[in-house]
Order: C-alpha cells, then structure tokens, then sequence
C-alpha cells in the first residue's frame, strides 16, 4: 500500500472516531441534562433495599384499582359493542300495514287526498284487496274506469294516469 493511501485510510478512521467521540459527549450531554442526580447518584445496597422494601409494603389503594376495574371493563364493553355494530348489517324497515304502504306510495307520487279516495273507491268497486292494485298496474286502472263508467271522476283518474307515467 502507498504511503497516500495509508495516510488516506489514517483520516478516514480519525473522522469516524471524532463523528464517534462527538456523539458520545452529546448523549452524555443530554443524561446528564436530564437526569444529573442518576448520573451523579450512586446508591448504597441499603438503599436499594429500603426502597424496594418501601413500595412493596404499601398498602393497595382501593381507589387505584377500582379505577381500573372500572376501565377494563368500560374497555370489554367498548370493544363488544363495536364487534356488534360492525357485524349488524342495517336493512330498510319493512312496511307490513296496507295503510302505512298506501301513504308512502301516495307520498312519493304525489297524490292529492281527493285522488286517493277515488282510488280507494274504484278499487272496491272492482273487488280489489288494496287501491295500490290500481297503481301498480295502469291497465287494470284503465280497465275500471271503463266498467265503472260515469261512478268514476274521470278527470281525477286521469291526473293520477298522469302522474304516473311521470307527465304534469
């Protein structure tokens, strides 16, 4: 090896070793700051013992551990209700009651009360279990109006026919 290269390789191992002894000086720098009397604190085995004696012969302190008690079971509670919220799968509510469905159905079309009522005769005029028949099906709509005849408010019957293929 040239005596370059040994001197290049002698300054490369001196900067590592002074980037080493900088970074220790400023840890030590900083324990120190933190902490002085650890660092500078040496304690006896008496005292070791005494202390350790000192914090095992404390009694239990009855409000400590109620508050922890208390924690993990709010804890097991916490985590129980999210387990059951994540699995519940939310469905529309069901509509079981004929009126409720007739009003939800009137309400989205928007249908006036007076054509409701005529709905609601025309379709026990025909026999018909529920006037929402007559909605569903414009044909049998049609149909009754035509047997029924001059009994039928056509100008109401024929806003609802509006309405329901979406014209004003």
């Amino acid at each position: 090896m040239s005596s370059l290269a040994q001197r290049h390789a002698g300054t490369e191992r001196r900067k590592v070793l002074h980037r080493f002894d900088s970074g220790a000086l400023v840890a030590a720098a900083l324990v120190f700051a933190i902490r002085p009397t650890a660092v500078l604190a040496i304690a006896s085995q008496d005292q070791v013992l005494k202390s350790i004696n000192e914090q095992v012969g404390e009694g239990v302190n009855g409000g400590t551990l109620l508050a922890v008690f208390l924690f993990v079971v709010v804890a097991v509670v916490g985590i129980a209700f999210l387990s059951y919220a994540r699995k519940r799968q939310v469905q529309p509510k069901t509509l079981n009651h004929p009126g409720k469905l007739m009003k939800e159905v009137a309400r989205e079309i928007n249908l006036r009360p007076a054509e409701i009522k005529q709905l609601r005769a025309i379709a026990d005029e025909q026999g018909l279990e529920s006037p929402i028949v007559l909605l569903l099906c414009p044909s049998v709509l049609a149909k009754a109006t035509k047997a029924l005849g001059e009994r039928v408010d056509r100008n109401i019957v024929a806003g609802v026919a509006r309405k329901l293929i979406g014209k004003p």
